[in-house]
Order: C-alpha cells, then structure tokens, then sequence
C-alpha cells in the first residue's frame, strides 16, 4: 500500500484494515486477530512505529491473501493455518492484522502488516521473486503441518524457465527511430511494477485463488506491429483516459491471453482447479463469457490509476470489449506505441496481459508531468515572481459590478396589476447599506449617494463570504 497523493498518506493502510475486519466478513470479529498488535488499535501502533524512526512516506504496508480450495478448511482451521504463517513470517518484528473470510464459497485469510520494522526501524523490501523463494515455500510448510494440500513450486518454476527459452528477441530497427527515451521507459516500468503488485491484490481477492502478477517487458514498437500479433478471435478491450480536464488521445489497449482469461472466467464461476490449458491460443468467446471477461477486466481497470498516483493523477475507463481487432482504426498503423507485457501466473497456469499505450496518450501524460516538475522546481523567490506577472495580467479584466437596493416579493396579480406611478416598498431604510456583487458574488457593502450629479456608492465595508460554522472555528 503506497502512500495517499493527498491528505492522510496512510489511508490506504487505513482501508486495507478496515476492508479485512468488515464484520460481515469475519463472522462480527470472531476471526479477528492482531500480530505485535491489538486489532483496534492496530493503524494507531503501526502510525506510531512509523512516526519513531521518521519512516512517514512511501510505501505504507503490505496485504498477503492466502486462499484455501473449496471445502478443505473449515474457519477455524483456516485461521490457525494463517496465524502460525503470520508468527513464522513476520517473527517479533511488524504489527500485523490478520483475519478469514468466509463471504465467498473459498475461505481465503487476508494479512495486512506495517511497512515499518518496529524494532530496528527498517523499510520491509519486497523482491521479484520473493514469493517463490519464500513466501508459497512457508506457506507449503504450514500447511503441511496442519495436513494440507500444497503448491508444487518446482512444477510452477520448471514451467516458467520453458517458457522463459522459447522467447525470441527481435533486432533492432534503425530506420525506425524511437520516440520513447530510456528514462521513459523506465518510468513506465516503475508505473506498472507498481500497477502488477496492486493488481495482484486484486485478482487474488476476486478470483479466490493465488494470482501473482508481474512486469516482464516494456518496449517500444511501431502500432502496425502490435496489430499484427492480433487474432481475428482476439477480444481486447479499449480503454478511455482522463486527466482531469477531459479524455485524451487514443484508447489504451489491453489484451489478455484467451488460456489466461479462461482460466479467470472459470474461478469467477467457481472452479477451484488450478490446473488451465495453455495450449489455447485462438477461442471465441460465447455472450456470457464475455459479460464475465468484461467484469474482469472492470476489476483490473479500477485499480490502474493506482500505478501512476505517484507521479499524476488519472483516470482510466473501460470503453468496450472489441471481438474482432483486426477491423479497428482506433490508432494510426505507424503511430509509436509503448507495450507493456505483463506475466501472470494463475495456480499452476502462466499466461501474458499486453498494455498498449498510444504516443497521443503518453505525450499528453509527459507533457503534464513536465509542466509539473517545472512548477515544483521553482524557487519561493521565482514562484512569487510569477504570480505578480499573472496579477498584472489579471488587473487588465473586465468585470461586472451590481449594487443591489433591495427585494421585494410580489403576487402574481400584483405584478399584472402595476401602472406607471405606482411605489414599490423595498422593505428597507433609505439610509440602510447596500450590497455589491462581483461577477454574482456579493463583495462590498457601501450607501446610496451621489458623485458629479451622477448616482454613486461609496463603500463602508467588504463583505464577509465566510460560512458561519467556518467563523465559529468548526
């Protein structure tokens, strides 16, 4: 869990907690349990540690979901199995809070742990690889003291290194310069190593089952390239982006390999199997598959800006589900693209997830982030200089001033009835103030006179727009 870009830094360790201890989830709080910690006042211990060894910023936590196949465990097995891989993990060394949840036909155990060693005041560093080295071995060894089935890591790491040999780079193009720098995209990559653990998180918890998700390659290709690896079966889905002010460039693309995606669409329709077909390379996908596959892909796009809030604020929104990508125009064919190729691994079944970002799309976004980093660069001295520049500018505006006498409400009859002559009662005094507005919002207050035989107010006090309960101090 990063830090908030504003405000409370900690409040997304504040909603992991509060998410794991939902009592509707726990059974009211029966399967609540805190490590170095008391559950209720677990955020409060973690702020405190932080706040000790000045370690405030960044990274704030870590959430592990440690899911159990359907029908294996019972609650209180479950939390047993979680507390002893919590004890063992952890040791002495971090406030942990962990718990079971039995919403969903899979009891799964969630742990959510300070990011801060309380002892000796070390930021906990998560490596690429850790899981594989020592997180699922733990985990295999608790289960199998409880007699339990387990993860044959072997299996899963012999998969992987095939596939690994079977990858075949491409030669360099130099008639094809490349638009995105080195340092781009490595920033690309920092963004999406970010957005593979998030949604990691995420893929776990909806599909019920142990998801790892991690970046593999970012590199840069002609669109024609990335369009040319595309089945006529292919679905991919088209993604909006929003930087605030409105949507810009072209959608972004993401395609998930059918193998991968059958594999999700089976768990979200309760299979507990985590043996899939990675020999599937070309499916067509029936209606309901696909209103499953656009829920999943929903679930992966919510969680996308999380990859960037370090460095800007944007939205992302799924467009549509496109079934035949060979006919799209969404890009020019020549346009430069940035793909990110991200590698899942789903039980026992490895699969890719391909993110195509358009030049319109990460021009925009770097333009912004420069405009930015220019801004925060600057000097107190530089920034007030700045601002008197745009004050000169602003002096020059023209603006609309009223002065209101007073209000009156009539009947409608009354109103039909009015005759040149007659007087209407302002319900005021003839020497009461007045009040002016500005572009319709009430400024100044001042009396009715005269100036050079001309009607004319003069000003007695600027008026004060400050909501009551902000004058009270509340």
């Amino acid at each position: 869990m990063k830090e908030a870009k504003s405000g409370f830094m900690a409040k997304h360790l504040s909603n992991a907690l509060d998410y794991i201890t939902e009592p509707e989830k726990t059974e009211k709080g029966q399967y609540v349990a805190g490590w170095n910690c008391i559950p209720e006042l677990a955020l409060k211990d973690m702020l405190d540690t932080k706040k000790h060894f000045n370690k405030r910023d960044k990274r704030q936590g870590y959430h592990l979901i440690i899911s159990f196949p359907e029908g294996e465990v019972d609650e209180e097995k479950a939390f047993s199995v979680v507390g002893a891989f919590v004890r063992k993990y952890l040791k002495d060394e971090y406030e942990a809070v962990y718990t079971i949840h039995n919403d969903t036909e899979h009891i799964h155990g969630h742990i959510v742990f300070n990011s801060v060693n309380r002892k000796t005041g070390r930021k906990f560093e998560y490596k690429k690889g850790d899981w594989e080295r020592n997180i699922q071995p733990l985990v295999n060894e608790v289960c199998s003291s409880y007699d339990l089935s387990t993860l044959d890591i072997q299996a899963a790491r012999n998969k992987k290194e095939e596939k690994k040999e079977e990858i075949k780079y491409k030669k360099y193009d130099f008639f094809s310069p490349k638009k995105f720098t080195r340092d781009k995209l490595r920033l690309l990559k920092s963004v999406y190593e970010t957005y593979s653990r998030v949604v990691s998180s995420r893929l776990n918890s909806v599909l019920r089952t142990g998801c790892q998700v991690e970046i593999f390659d970012v590199e840069e290709q002609r669109y024609y390239e990335f369009a040319n690896s595309l089945h006529e079966s292919d679905v991919v889905t088209l993604i909006g982006t929003d930087v605030g002010d409105g949507r810009i460039g072209e959608p972004v693309i993401m395609k998930v390999d059918p193998s991968m995606m059958l594999s999700m669409i089976d768990h979200m329709l309760g299979s507990t199997s985590d043996d899939g077909d990675d020999s599937v390379t070309s499916y067509t996908y029936t209606d309901i598959e696909l209103r499953i596959y656009n829920v999943i892909v929903g679930y992966m796009i919510d969680v996308m800006p999380d990859g960037w809030s370090n460095y800007i604020e944007l939205n992302f929104e799924l467009e549509r589900l496109e079934t035949n990508p060979t006919m799209m125009q969404e890009i020019s064919r020549d346009e430069s693209v940035a793909i990110v190729i991200l590698d899942v691994q789903l039980g026992n079944l490895e699969g890719k997830i391909s993110i195509c970002l358009p030049d319109s799309v990460l021009s925009s976004i770097f333009k912004i982030m420069e405009r930015k980093s220019s801004r925060d660069s600057l000097s107190e001295e530089e920034k007030e200089e700045t601002s008197k520049i745009i004050y000169e500018h602003l002096k020059k505006t023209s603006l609309e001033m009223k002065a209101e006498l007073g209000k009156s409400e009539l009947l409608l009859r009354d109103i039909y009835s009015l005759q040149v002559g007659d007087v209407i009662n302002l319900n005021k005094a003839k020497d009461s103030e007045v009040y002016l507005t500005v572009a319709d919002k009430t400024c100044f207050k001042g009396y009715l006179g005269t100036n050079n035989k001309n009607m004319a107010i003069k000003i007695s006090d600027v008026y004060d727009n400050t909501p009551v309960s902000s004058q009270r101090g509340e």
